[in-house]
Order: C-alpha cells, then sequence, then structure tokens
C-alpha cells in the first residue's frame, strides 16, 4: 500500500477541487486576485511529484518483498503555505496579501 504525500505536476488540473492552496492560488492568480493567507501560513505541506508517485508504484509491484507492507511517498522538504504563496508570487505579478482567518 502506498500513501502518497500532496502530488503534483505540471499537468495538474487547477479545477480539481483536491489540489489545496495550490488551486487556491491559482485561481486567484488567472482571476488576477492577489494571493490571499489566512491565518497565519505556517502549516505545514509536503508535495511530491508525480513522477516520483510514478515511480514508487513501479519499485512496489514489481519488488514481491513490499508485499502487504505501507510505504510513504512524500517529496524532499516541508514548506509552510506562507513560503509557497511567496514562491508562486515571485513566478507571477501578483501581490502576496496576508488576510487574518475570519475577515474579508
Amino acid at each position: 500500500m502506498l500513501r502518497y504525500s500532496i502530488a503534483h505536476g505540471s499537468r495538474q488540473n487547477v479545477k480539481n477541487l483536491y489540489s489545496g492552496a495550490l488551486r487556491i492560488f491559482a485561481i486567484q492568480i488567472m482571476n488576477n486576485q492577489p494571493i490571499s493567507l489566512y491565518e497565519d501560513g505556517s502549516n505545514l505541506r509536503d508535495f511530491v511529484s508525480v513522477k516520483d508517485v510514478a515511480s514508487a508504484n513501479l519499485v512496489i509491484v514489481t519488488n514481491p518483498k513490499s508485499n502487504y507492507q505501507i510505504y510513504n511517498v512524500s517529496g524532499e522538504k516541508l514548506y509552510t503555505i506562507i513560503q509557497l504563496a511567496k514562491m508562486i508570487a515571485k513566478h507571477s505579478t501578483k501581490i502576496l496579501k496576508y488576510q487574518p482567518a475570519g475577515t474579508d
């Protein structure tokens, strides 16, 4: 059994509701809105490339010793939501806007 972190790739569909912060930030950019953060942005996320997910699947299905084992498939680094927002903002012309939870 494989358990994946947040998988991402170059052909990721922003309409997928399970894309989380990546989806929200991409929609804000496409709609010419500033990137918004709620709370303090310190929540940690781990992202794994779909290429690494495919490789992990191949390794597991071809290894008879992996039977009935549980494997976590994750990236190499944890990122806070604010780090993610800053990376996305750096590659766009959008303004990073901090918005505390419960305010509009």
